[in-house]
């Protein structure tokens, strides 16, 4: 069964190597992880199989 989706934080850049903490929110199934930006930029940028939408990301913030 096709669960939609979810969202995934991401929680810290480390500007030495290039790369992003994920703290993936179904953490009991996805380990948090690091990632090249390189490769979660190109992953945001797809196409889910059969989907009609590109993924993408949300920016949280105040704007105090």
């Amino acid at each position: 069964a096709s669960t939609g989706g979810h969202y995934s934080l991401l929680a810290a850049y480390d500007e030495e190597s290039d790369n992003v903490l994920i703290l993936d929110t179904a953490a009991h199934k996805n380990p948090w992880l690091w990632v090249p930006l390189k490769h979660l930029y190109f992953a945001m940028h797809t196409r889910p199989p059969k989907g009609t939408f590109y993924r993408g990301h949300v920016v949280v913030g105040d704007r105090a």
